[in-house]
């Protein structure tokens, strides 16, 4: 039996295929069935059938269990960094110690109980009974790429990229020209009739005259 979209769905979502994209207009363009078929083939598994299909979320699902965080984890600047942890039953009754180094080279560390932090999911996966958790940094990060290193002592040890982003782009300073944008282009990308497929000063000068004229 074929498998069906809605299942090549799940098993796209494991592996960070889209379902889908908005267009310049805001119209929704889904993803084939036949695009999800060559991409996840392209990406090594067998769907040419539903059991095929079946059994590679399961082999996902039991991937993501035992990994217990996330490779990395991304917040907007002022926003509270919550941790997903997805332990064995066993281990909630450890610690996780944490240490986190900044961008700039401040680091801070802590300690988590684990049985006190909040339980969001839990699954068995074979023999094993898992649970996950959500614990947060009480640290107020700056922008920017934070290396967090996980430990439970005599368990194991994790590492994790921690983002912090802006909400939003630097709103524009007003400026006594009135000039308030500009573009930016590669040299060789500005190519003109004159040129032999390639950009030269000539045509930077054309360029940004061009935009000077238009406000920029």
């Amino acid at each position: 039996m074929e498998p069906s979209l809605e299942r090549l769905q799940v098993l796209g979502d494991f592996h960070g295929i889209e379902s889908g994209y908005h267009d310049i207009w805001g119209a929704f363009h889904p993803t084939s069935a036949s695009t999800y078929l060559r991409m996840l083939s392209a990406l090594g598994h067998q769907v040419t059938t539903s059991e095929d299909v079946e059994q590679s979320i399961e082999a996902a699902l039991n991937a993501r269990w035992e990994e217990w965080c996330e490779p990395a984890v991304v917040e907007e600047c002022g926003s509270s960094v919550e941790i997903q942890l997805r332990l064995p039953a066993a281990q909630l009754a450890q610690s996780c110690l944490w240490r986190l180094r900044t961008e700039d080279g401040l680091e801070h560390h802590g300690e988590w109980q684990l049985c006190q932090l909040e339980r969001r999911d839990s699954a068995r996966r074979g023999e094993i009974e898992y649970h996950q958790v959500a614990a947060v940094l009480p640290v107020d990060l700056p922008l920017g790429y934070h290396a967090l290193t996980l430990a439970i002592p005599g368990w194991g040890e994790s590492a994790m990229r921690v983002i912090v982003a802006p909400s939003k782009c630097i709103d524009v300073v007003p400026r006594p020209s009135g000039r308030h944008w500009g573009v930016t282009a590669q040299l060789y990308s500005i190519r003109s009739p004159a040129q032999w497929g390639i950009g030269d000063f000539g045509d930077l000068r054309r360029l940004a005259t061009e935009v000077a004229q238009d406000g920029g």
